[in-house]
């Protein structure tokens, strides 16, 4: 796997669906995948799995990815790179609506 300048958000919500069938073999490069960028990628396109797909969250956690991410979130060797992209993918699986943290999303208690 490797970074391409498709991997925007308006790109993962359009794929998203799609995805589905191939999300076992995304979650098993998580630890079979000695390339730290393959598992970097993997690690993004599984958040945003999460982030856009209705089940995604239960998906990923049903398919062991959510304990594949924790464990990459834990890890201390290597740069770094695989360490943060495995914590903003375990943020994305943890919040619950994203509509809220959209850039100028009005908050329904503080506009009363």
């Amino acid at each position: 796997m490797i970074w391409h300048r498709a991997c925007t958000d308006s790109f993962a919500c359009s794929v998203v669906l799609s995805f589905c069938v191939v999300n076992r073999k995304v979650i098993a490069l998580l630890d079979k995948s000695d390339s730290e960028l393959t598992q970097t990628v993997a690690c993004s396109d599984l958040g945003e799995f999460a982030r856009f797909h209705p089940d995604g969250k239960r998906i990923i956690t049903q398919f062991g990815g959510k304990n594949k991410l924790m464990a990459l979130m834990a890890q201390k060797s290597g740069s770094g790179k695989v360490t943060s992209a495995a914590l903003l993918a375990v943020q994305k699986l943890m919040v619950n609506n994203w509509e809220h943290l959209a850039p100028g999303a009005k908050n329904k208690k503080t506009d009363e």
